[in-house]
């Protein structure tokens, strides 16, 4: 692992906590690939040249769907997704078990009108 990776695992160790499983991947290009695992939660960040996605439990067959939040530093997608851990929004939980968590960002779709607002 190069230098970064040790940085970017150390990092994560310290914001996440000691009982946190980090693994990361660098790949020849030079992205990187971190999942972080704690207390039954699972993030996944992927980075290259200052664009990080990052994404919170996200269920089976959306692996390859994008990510639910973007940043322009590995450090702000860390601390964006240690925040989504600490303080989750459920979204939908209740009704569909999905377990998926509203971003703390606004996206395009919150202002569109749902199906139910619609005439």
């Amino acid at each position: 692992m190069s230098d970064s990776v040790h940085d970017a695992v150390r990092t994560a160790h310290e914001l996440f906590g000691p009982v946190a499983e980090v693994s990361a991947t660098e790949f020849p290009s030079g992205a990187l690939d971190l999942v972080i695992r704690r207390s039954g939660r699972i993030v996944v960040i992927q980075g290259l040249n200052g664009v990080w996605g990052v994404s919170v439990d996200i269920s089976r067959g959306e692996e390859f769907t994008g990510h639910q939040q973007a940043f322009s530093s590995l450090d702000e997608a860390l601390h964006a997704a240690k925040n989504s851990i600490d303080n989750p929004k459920a979204s939908g939980a209740a009704d569909s078990g999905s377990g998926w968590l509203t971003s703390r960002l606004n996206e395009s779709t919150d202002s569109s009108p749902s199906a139910a607002e619609t005439p």
